[in-house]
């Protein structure tokens, strides 16, 4: 059952108007507020650039992280999550993180997502949880989807022809596993929009990096409506049809 809280975040979110009036005010707020938090962050991301060397990983425009910093560190390929507490869904977060309960319940939640029934084999596995709630991840050597997605529609590749049908099973065999969850547990965990979704070379799978998504969200709500989630990943197979030729036997062909 959802809380009060998440009643109203989701009735504001599936309204246009109301939704883009919650996010100007938010944005608002955030500008100065938390000014002293985005100094600390320059002074503290330029120490891991330059003395880690750690390498920022760097968005497409239409894909905004506001909870962490996200760094790759090529010197045993993880990928670090930094809390940027610089905004208002940061800070709110850290500032849970700070109490034991809290941060033990979200410990042994990422540390075991990719232990869930079902849709386990699509999360990420952590590597280290930090205490203010950053992680350590394993490097994905893959394309994040939303990103496929951008790419697809501006009709770039980033696949040879005879990959696409690996990629095109990988989709079938993420939903069908989240579609067995819903269908076993009325809800699904996790936040699977396209952007927390990456697409492994290496094992031919779609795999979800966000991991604190499986703390955040459960229910049904937008990141994990397996009627959204339906429609999005059908958008992209649609566009590799496309890019195909428009034969759904030839892109299987490739498999």
């Amino acid at each position: 059952m959802l809380s009060n809280r998440e009643t109203i975040r989701t009735f504001v979110y599936k309204n246009i108007l109301l939704k883009k009036l919650w996010l100007q005010v938010i944005k608002t707020k955030d500008k100065y507020q938390f000014q002293h938090w985005k100094i600390l962050n320059k002074i503290y991301f330029y120490y891991l650039i330059k003395v880690k060397k750690y390498e920022e990983i760097k968005f497409e425009k239409k894909i905004v992280n506001g909870m962490f910093k996200i760094f790759i560190n090529r010197q045993n390929y993880t990928v670090v999550k930094v809390i940027k507490k610089d905004n208002t869904n940061s800070y709110s977060f850290y500032k849970k993180m700070k109490s034991k309960k809290y941060f033990m319940d979200y410990l042994q939640v990422i540390e075991n997502a990719c232990n869930i029934p079902i849709i386990g084999e699509h999360a990420t596995k952590v590597v280290k949880v930090f205490r203010n709630g950053g992680y350590i991840a394993p490097y994905i050597h893959g394309e994040n989807l939303q990103v496929i997605k951008l790419k697809l529609i501006s009709g770039e590749f980033f696949l040879e022809p005879k990959e696409w049908g690996s990629f095109f099973n990988a989709i079938d065999t993420l939903y069908v596993n989240l579609e067995r969850y819903h269908n076993k547990y009325n809800n699904i965990t996790g936040d699977w929009m396209l952007y927390n979704l990456m697409y492994d070379l290496k094992s031919k799978s779609i795999i979800n990096i966000d991991l604190e998504g499986f703390y955040t969200w459960s229910g049904n709500q937008r990141p994990n409506d397996i009627v959204r989630i339906k429609k999005d990943l059908d958008n992209i197979k649609n566009l590799i049809t496309d890019k195909m030729g428009g034969n759904n036997e030839k892109v299987k062909y490739f498999s």
